[in-house]
């Protein structure tokens, strides 16, 4: 029963175009590596239009994707994205570190009002020991 279903899955796509093959023209840098996947160089990084058109055509939705070797986590990311429930693996320290931050989630506000808190407590800082300093060297 599950072979006659995987003939017919098979027959149904095998005239199919996936249209995995893009130009430069067609998919440029810009839009190839798209929000966190420029966050660092990856050798292995593969397109995620790539992994996008693949989870359309293989996972169900609300299905779940397991990567084991995650990389630099396109897939994960792009899984999560189109709202599938992503896990993944890989056994670089680096790697692992990468996947955390590419796909861990963000309080934008906070992420805003962090640096440009720490700058003014920084600037405030400054000025009072300019503030002391000048006082010092006065008396």
């Amino acid at each position: 029963m599950l072979l006659a279903r995987k003939l017919r899955s098979t027959r149904r796509f095998a005239n199919e175009d996936l249209r995995l093959s893009w130009s430069e023209a067609e998919l440029p840098e810009r839009e190839r590596t798209k929000h966190v996947h420029r966050l660092h160089p990856y050798l292995g990084e593969f397109i995620p239009q790539l992994v996008e058109r693949l989870l359309e055509r293989y996972v169900r939705p609300g299905g779940h994707v397991l990567d084991p070797f995650a990389g630099s986590g396109t897939t994960l990311v792009q899984a999560l994205e189109s709202g599938f429930d992503a896990a993944g693996v890989d056994a670089a320290a680096f790697n692992a570190l990468l996947m955390r931050v590419k796909t861990g989630r963000y309080d934008a506000f906070l992420l805003q009002k962090t640096p440009r808190h720490r700058y003014a407590a920084r600037s405030r800082r400054r000025a009072s020991e300019r503030l002391r300093a000048q006082a010092w060297s006065a008396t």
